[in-house]
């Protein structure tokens, strides 16, 4: 009997010790809240900047206006409720028409893990109106 309850021992202290013993990994979870600023590394001024990201429903968004983005400004950080993403619709002025540039989808997409982001863009008034905007890099800051 003292044999069984040894070995019952034994395993029970081996459980205990590898419980111990394990790491967990670091949080790959979105920041509870995110920031974002634009750097517009282009030579086009943008007027009106607006960032748009996905919201809680599939018919709702988020809008985080910017306002005029100088070529090679960089904006002061936003908050952005519900996440930033690796890429955005976004809506600006172009000769006083407002200009929507769309995303396809947001399917499968998940905010980026971090706390605060820049968006490098540049706008191309040469290209196709709804494509001008090109999201050069996303930097994060966080680090």
């Amino acid at each position: 009997m003292n044999k069984w309850m040894y070995i019952l021992l034994v395993v029970g202290m081996l459980f205990a010790i590898s419980a111990c013993n394990t790491i967990d990994p670091p949080s790959q979870e979105p920041s509870d809240v995110q920031q974002l600023r634009i750097s517009n590394i282009g030579s086009e001024d943008i007027q009106d900047l607006t960032v748009v990201f996905p919201g809680n429903t599939p018919a709702e968004v988020v809008r985080i206006n910017f306002g005029n983005v100088a070529a090679g400004e960089t904006t002061e950080y936003q908050e952005v409720p519900g996440g930033v993403y690796r890429y955005a619709a976004y809506e600006y002025t172009l000769n006083d028409e407002i200009v929507h540039q769309p995303v396809t989808d947001w399917v499968g997409e998940k905010p980026l893990v971090g706390a605060q982001f820049a968006y490098q863009i540049v706008l191309d008034t040469t290209r196709v109106k709804g494509n001008q905007i090109e999201l050069i890099e996303v930097l994060n800051e966080s680090e």
